[in-house]
């Protein structure tokens, strides 16, 4: 059911529970009355119900056009090797435009965020990601290893 087809159950209910108004004035006995009021208290839950599908849908529908939106963004960019055994997210050349050759953090990429990993200063050789502290080093070594930093835990890798 979609929204416009939630929306048009809204000025039914108000009606229904108009009619079950006007029916409990005009009733004098007192079972038909409790059984009209009974049907007024479910005309009010329904409403209350329809309002809440009515916010669950379009929350969901605001999570699908952020998926399609990573989806569409994630489409410009391809898994790269750095060095031997480190991997980032590089835009693809047919993407590149105008804008600079960068690297997003593969961590952060792989939970649907864009975060680009920078050098943390002039003459620094590894990159940074700001968003996760993800570090890595690609520059090898003389003694052959690349050294990766995710901030609270540290490993080598073989370059």
């Amino acid at each position: 059911m979609g929204i416009p087809t939630i929306a048009t159950l809204f000025p039914a209910l108000n009606e229904a529970a108009k009619t079950a108004t006007g029916i409990l004035q005009l009733v004098k006995d007192v079972d038909t009355k409790q059984k009209v009021m009974e049907l007024q208290t479910t005309i009010m839950g329904l409403h209350d119900r329809i309002r809440t599908v009515q916010s669950e849908h379009e929350e969901l529908e605001r999570k699908l056009r952020e998926y399609e939106r990573w989806d569409a963004e994630a489409a410009r960019y391809e898994l790269r090797t750095l060095a031997d055994g480190i991997f980032v997210y590089a835009l693809k050349a047919e993407h590149k435009g105008s804008e600079p050759e960068h690297f997003l953090c593969p961590h952060c990429f792989g939970k649907r965020k864009r975060s680009i990993l920078h050098h943390p200063g002039a003459g620094y050789t590894n990159y940074v990601c700001h968003a996760c502290k993800f570090d890595v080093n690609p520059a090898k070594p003389s003694f052959a290893w690349a050294s990766v930093n995710r901030g609270d835990r540290s490993r080598a890798l073989l370059g």
